[in-house]
């Protein structure tokens, strides 16, 4: 057994990388929270759209919301591509699944609360976005400081300790390739320079300390 560092003393010009990850039982927490019934509609489906889907505070802050039949479509708000970048990593139109069954309840829950809070609100703008501002002023988008709130507060309902946004998207991350490769991730979002870094970089589990 080692039981002294031998590179304690040796500085590094820059800290190694790492992703900051939920733990298994934190993850088991919030699964639990999102299917619960009786859970936040919109801080459960926050926290599914984050955990499940990979969306990042922008995509939740500028997405317009439409219901159609038994399923659940998010708009996704597109940059201009860059010089050297030919390809978008997302579709734009993410469908939701209506399976299983509790996420399609879980939809349809956000979706009548959704209703009954966009009658109350001034419509200024002609679109609908997926997250309303609890003033009622405006129909306009959110910011992200707003957003990143809405999720800390979901994950504090969840497992009594906020986590940021980036947390929760890199435990996505962890997810989708913690028993396979990580090209699945290039669907939900990554680039496939930087899904490829989830097949090697080291996890620390993230602490409220």
């Amino acid at each position: 057994m080692i039981l002294t560092n031998p590179c304690q003393k040796i500085e590094v010009p820059r800290s190694a990388q790492q992703l900051t990850v939920c733990s298994e039982d934190q993850i088991k927490k919030l699964t639990c929270y999102i299917k619960n019934p009786k859970s936040h509609p919109e801080s459960a489906l926050l926290l599914s759209l984050v955990l499940f889907f990979g969306l990042r505070l922008e995509d939740l802050t500028l997405a317009s919301l439409s219901f159609e039949g038994q399923q659940m479509k998010l708009v996704l708000k597109r940059k201009t591509l860059t010089k050297g970048r030919r390809y978008y990593n997302r579709h734009q139109i993410l469908d939701l699944p209506t399976k299983p069954v509790w996420f399609l309840q879980l939809q349809k829950r956000f979706y009548a609360n959704w209703q009954a809070h966009y009658r109350r609100v001034r419509k200024s703008f002609p679109q609908h976005p997926l997250l309303l501002p609890y003033n009622n002023r405006s129909n306009s988008v959110l910011n992200t400081d707003t957003v990143s709130e809405r999720i800390k507060i979901a994950t504090t309902l969840a497992i009594k300790t906020p986590v940021t946004a980036k947390v929760l998207r890199q435990t996505c991350g962890h997810i989708y390739s913690r028993n396979q490769d990580a090209s699945l991730l290039t669907q939900l979002g990554w680039s496939p320079q930087f899904a490829f870094h989830y097949t090697w970089l080291p996890r620390r589990y993230f602490s409220k300390n």
